[in-house]
């Protein structure tokens, strides 16, 4: 057991020792140790790269102490097995990551590949449709323009003099070149009375152009005659009867136009009566 003179003659020894070895090293930077004994890291407690009186007093100083010893060597095993692991785990994710990368250059390629394919269709696809969009402005001037009207609505008139629109039997039709056209129109028509005829006609016309198709008129309600003596004067009107004419123009210039029914009564003794008609088409073609 270490008893008081026992510490008072330790500390004596260690500064005279201490003392001796200061009076007897010499100082200065330059200073290098003359031991020929190996170089201990472990035991340069002070990390400056050489084994002298600092160190020693240092681990005099810790003289008479106690603690549980490590097994540096082992610790230094422990440490390099660790240092490996992450070595390891460092290729390993190295190794990884250089296969994903080929991986997403690959998909890359892939992906590259296929865009420009589909850009190669799409530009097929335009060169397509510039041919067909061309092929379509030679043939537009040859495409057969149609359009036609029905109507189930009775309508009236009474008018001698001058020519009316017939209601709700009037078309718009567009010309891209000049056009032959064919206007064919169909109606049921009666009249109040044996001198009244109906009488119709068809109107071309635009903002600057006005025509009549030919033929000028047709008559649609003919009366008969009782043939009492010669020439007849006994005349008896027909009732609800079917009635189809078909006008033209030859020689239409390109351009969109209202095609319209007119019509009026042709009356050749009074009273004068009221000329009906009921359903009626209007169809209309123009052929370049």
């Amino acid at each position: 057991m270490t008893t008081k003179k026992d510490l008072v003659i330790v500390i004596l020894a260690t500064f005279c020792l201490t003392f001796t070895l200061f009076t007897i090293l010499p100082t200065g930077s330059n200073y290098k140790a003359s031991s020929t004994g190996e170089y201990d890291p472990w035991s340069d407690y002070n990390d400056d790269g050489k084994i002298d009186i600092k160190d020693l007093v240092h681990t005099i100083s810790l003289f008479q102490t106690y603690g549980t010893p490590i097994n540096k060597t082992a610790l230094l095993l422990e440490l390099i097995s660790r240092v490996d692991s992450l070595n390891a785990s460092f290729l390993n994710l190295g190794a990884y990551l250089e296969t994903r990368i080929t991986s997403l250059e690959t998909s890359l390629t892939t992906q590259q590949s296929r865009i420009d394919s589909l850009n190669q269709t799409i530009q097929l696809l335009e060169t397509r449709i510039i041919d067909l969009e061309y092929d379509f402005s030679l043939l537009n001037p040859y495409i057969v323009s149609y359009n036609s009207t029905y109507n189930a609505t009775g309508a009236g008139t009474t008018e001698t003099l001058s020519w009316v629109d017939m209601p709700s039997t009037s078309v718009d039709i567009s010309l891209n070149t000049t056009c032959y056209l064919l206007i064919m129109f169909s109606t049921q028509a009666r009249t109040d009375y044996a001198q009244d005829s109906i009488m119709v006609r068809v109107s071309i016309e635009n903002a600057t152009y006005s025509d009549i198709a030919s033929p000028e008129s047709i008559c649609l309600t003919p009366t008969v005659s009782w043939e009492l003596d010669w020439p007849s004067t006994h005349r008896h009107h027909l009732g609800w009867s079917s009635y189809s004419c078909n006008f033209n123009e030859p020689s239409l210039p390109p351009g969109t136009y209202t095609i319209k029914v007119q019509w009026r009564l042709l009356n050749t003794a009074l009273p004068i009566g009221t000329g009906y008609v009921y359903y009626r088409t209007l169809d209309v073609i123009a052929l370049p």
